[in-house]
C-alpha cells in the first residue's frame, strides 16, 4: 500500500494453486512477442471457459467447449502489446495468471 506521506508497506503474497495434482498451467513464452501457447491439463473439476481480457475487463477472446485431459491453444490472433488477464474458469472457482505482449503478435 502507498500511502500519500510516501510511507509503503507491502501485503502477504497470495498465490493460488495453479500447479497440483488436478490442474497445471502454463502460458509461454511469457512476455512474448510473436506467438505463444497456453498450454493446460486438468483431471479436476472441469473447466467451463478460458477467457483472454485486456486491462480494461474487455473480454478479448474465449473457448467453452474443453475437454479434460490436456489442451493447447495457440495464440495466433493478434494481439496488441500490452497486459492481459488469461483466466480458467471452473463451475466454482476462476484462477487467473498474467500475459504480457511486447509487440503485436502477427497471424
Amino acid at each position: 500500500i502507498i500511502d500519500f506521506d510516501q510511507y509503503s508497506e507491502y501485503s502477504k503474497t497470495l498465490s493460488l494453486a495453479f500447479d497440483n495434482e488436478h490442474f497445471k498451467a502454463d502460458i509461454y513464452p511469457n512476455p512474448m512477442s510473436e506467438s505463444g501457447t497456453i498450454e493446460f491439463y486438468q483431471t479436476g473439476d472441469p473447466l467451463t471457459a478460458v477467457r483472454i481480457y485486456n486491462m480494461n475487463g474487455q473480454e478479448l477472446f474465449a473457448i467453452t467447449e474443453i475437454e479434460a485431459g490436456q489442451n493447447q491453444i495457440d495464440l495466433a490472433n493478434p494481439l496488441l502489446a500490452g497486459m492481459y488477464m488469461v483466466a480458467f474458469e471452473t463451475e466454482h472457482q476462476r484462477l487467473v495468471r498474467s500475459l504480457v505482449v511486447l509487440k503485436m503478435l502477427y497471424q
